[in-house]
């Protein structure tokens, strides 16, 4: 699909290379503002192919043949090129096990979504009247499932009458290279917005970060007050105070300490936090799920809680033993102790220091416990997800714990609390499971609450164990974290949004 016929020379490498050059100088010709020089790029590019185009080029010829025609007025062809386009992606999606093949669709199917949503936003006329919010946000929708998901676009149709009794309110992103758009969700109403561009967002983004992300540093209010204005501003007027907005992130907004944003076109004092709370979804069709799952949420503390604790492993089980030594963790024991006294249930799994070793762990049949907490070190690998640990007591001898052994779980638990660094970041990779609070979520667990960064030690256990409080004490997941974030920031050492902010929930924070 993707390489060379070696049994076929008439289809081999100089040829993929005709194809693609043609297929490129189409591109450049759109890009020098002459759609009609590049249509007769494509043009050529399909005589060349006789019928025999791969499908990774067939896609990206599709793709430039429709950015072409809505550039000279053809509308409808454009459209209908961007729909042979996207079918291809789907086929390929379940063609192409190999890596290159998954890569080469997730970014391809990125490309071409962003045309398609910016084509129906531009032209509504394409589609029913009324429509242009429910079918564009189904697109965008695309974009988050991997590549070898074997879901086929007509499957989408089973969201779309659960979407539309969303009360919300819901806030969907799509990040597109040139142009990015976000959708409000709520009392069955569906508004498309379109926001700043990926790289004009992804500037602010690393301007506020470079102080959120070190104590030591002051946070720059003009960055992120343009982040609030553009990526929150819309939803403002739907998210009554005190109550929860659902967010859908895409791409770096994965990462977005949202809590710690001020309030759009307010000062800089008063936050999000301040307003009210904020949980993360992976995908639309994971937040209808929780909205339509009858799944009873037990009483925080009437089942069994198993609390694991490591501290003082500076080296440790890893797939690479070669990677340098991590800071001793100092209070992991501490915090996976006060959690477990905490716990009223007398049904409590502690598993402390040498005795927290994976196999004692999955000897507990996991399936019976309401929560699962774990405070340890954990190795992320960027781009190499499958490779990322979570830090036992096994020592160099010891097999890690990798996103794959917590996705062969079979999980009941309400809540698994990860109070390790940067254990709810998204990674890149080439599809399927990317960070290790997706591969609890996938194993059946309603919630993970887990951070995007490196994150302090002993601030990690006093924010652990103030949620721990504000849930028991009958507070939802959701607000439950937000109370925690609120004391930890209104207490002097920890004032700082490094200490807190980075904290999300992910999944049912009922």
């Amino acid at each position: 699909m993707f390489q060379p016929d070696p049994n076929n020379p008439g289809f081999g490498e100089n040829f993929r290379i005709e194809l693609a050059s043609q297929i490129n100088l189409a591109r450049t010709w759109n890009q020098m503002g002459d759609p009609h020089q590049a249509l007769i790029s494509c043009t050529a590019a399909t005589e060349a192919g006789q019928g025999r185009i791969p499908f990774d080029l067939s896609i990206e010829l599709e793709t430039q043949r429709g950015c072409n025609q809505v550039a000279v007025g053809q509308v409808k062809q454009g459209e209908a090129s961007f729909i042979k386009a996207l079918t291809l992606l789907h086929e390929t999606g379940s063609l192409a096990p190999i890596g290159q093949g998954r890569i080469f669709s997730k970014d391809a199917r990125h490309e071409l979504l962003e045309e398609m949503i910016g084509l129906y936003a531009d032209h509504p006329q394409l589609l029913p009247a009324g429509s242009l919010g429910l079918r564009t946000i189904l697109l965008a929708e695309q974009g988050r499932w991997s590549a070898d998901h074997k879901t086929r676009i007509e499957d989408l149709d089973s969201l779309e009458p659960l979407i539309e009794k969303v009360k919300g309110p819901l806030l969907v992103f799509f990040l597109g290279k040139d142009r990015s758009f976000s959708w409000l969700v709520n009392d069955g109403q569906i508004k498309l917005h379109e926001i700043a561009g990926r790289d004009e967002i992804i500037k602010n983004m690393r301007i506020f970060l470079a102080g959120a992300t070190h104590a030591e540093e002051p946070i720059n209010t003009l960055a992120s007050q343009w982040l609030s204005v553009n990526l929150l501003g819309s939803a403002m007027r739907a998210w009554p105070n005190g109550e929860t907005l659902n967010i859908v992130p895409d791409g770096v907004l994965f990462s977005t300490p949202w809590a710690a944003l001020p309030l759009p076109d307010q000062t800089e004092s008063t936050l999000v936090l301040d307003y009210g709370s904020i949980i993360q979804n992976p995908s639309v069709r994971t937040f209808v799920g929780h909205s339509q799952s009858r799944r009873d949420s037990p009483k925080p503390g009437s089942g069994a809680l198993v609390s694991i604790g490591v501290d003082g492993i500076s080296v440790g089980n890893d797939l690479d033993n070669n990677l340098p030594p991590l800071p001793d963790l100092r209070h992991a024991e501490t915090e996976a102790r006060a959690i477990a006294d905490l716990w009223p249930e007398p049904n409590t799994a502690l598993l402390l220091g040498k005795n927290a070793t994976w196999e004692k762990i999955n000897g507990l049949d996991l399936s019976g416990f309401q929560a699962i907490h774990l405070a340890t070190h954990s190795v992320i690998k960027q781009g190499l997800p499958g490779r990322s640990t979570l830090r036992l007591a096994d020592g160099k001898n010891g097999e890690p714990l990798t996103v794959h052994h917590i996705t062969d779980l079979d999980l009941q638990a309400d809540l698994v609390f990860l109070s390790s660094c940067s254990s709810a970041r998204m990674l890149s990779g080439t599809g399927g499971i990317v960070n290790f609070a997706r591969a609890f979520l996938t194993s059946g667990a309603g919630a993970v609450i887990g951070p995007t960064i490196r994150i302090n030690d002993e601030a990690a256990h006093q924010l652990a164990t103030r949620f721990y409080k504000n849930w028991l004490a009958g507070e939802n997941k959701a607000d439950a974290l937000r109370g925690a974030q609120i004391s930890l920031r209104s207490d002097a050492r920890w004032s700082h949004p490094y200490y807190w902010g980075f904290y999300r929930i992910i999944g049912d924070g009922r």
